[in-house]
């Protein structure tokens, strides 16, 4: 019996990746490297990748910590002018609330996340909030979900993952959790073969 609704937060409660994207290519600009945003989708977005993968075999003297820094401020930023809340996903969560308990999981980075939240009124929902810096390996790694699971006291096959990448439903199944795939248009050519059900809307979702 299903006793909680994981979500994922980029791209499926809120259509931060475009911004997210261009804080990324702006702050490697910064430093002389180019990225294009259809290479930010293919490895961040699609495959779960990070700025050192990124950055390996390429001879280049990079500063991680001014990329790091430099990131967060162009997206916070960013983050204060527009937070394009998903259509229907309001709707969605209220309704589940009081049903089940609900967790947010994401690979955000825990401040952005919060000010997200903050900023749409959805903070109040969740119970679990899972970032970046609550696991020590992201997705498509199962750790975020299964310390979610943990800190809500309920089994792993007792929770449903909504997710709109590839990554993140390799995570749920890897947890052994029901994997639902809600792709965007950034997410529409990734692999959802492994998804137990594949929806065109969060309005779709129904337990």
């Amino acid at each position: 019996m299903i006793k909680a609704v994981i979500f994922d937060m980029d791209g499926l409660i809120v259509d931060t990746e475009p911004l997210l994207a261009k804080a990324v290519i702006i702050a490697l600009k910064n430093q002389n490297l180019a990225l294009t945003e259809h290479e930010y989708f293919e490895h961040w977005t699609k495959k779960g990748g990070n700025i050192r993968q990124f950055i390996q075999g390429k001879n280049i003297d990079f500063d991680f910590n001014r990329y790091r820094r430099e990131k967060k401020e162009i997206f916070l930023s960013i983050l204060k002018e527009n937070v394009p809340l998903i259509r229907g996903v309001r709707e969605k969560i209220q309704a589940l609330r009081g049903r089940y308990l609900l967790a947010l999981v994401s690979s955000s980075e825990n401040e952005f996340i919060d000010s997200i939240l903050v900023s749409t009124g959805l903070k109040r929902f969740f119970s679990v909030v899972i970032g970046s810096r609550d696991v020590k390996v992201e997705k498509p790694a199962p750790d975020g979900f299964l310390l979610a699971a943990e800190r809500m006291n309920v089994k792993p096959e007792e929770c449903v993952v909504l997710e709109d990448a590839e990554k993140g439903i390799l995570a749920a199944k890897n947890a052994n959790m029901k994997a639902i795939a809600i792709p965007n248009r950034y997410t529409m050519d990734n692999d959802f073969r492994k998804a137990d059900q594949i929806l065109s809307s969060i309005s779709e979702f129904e337990i």
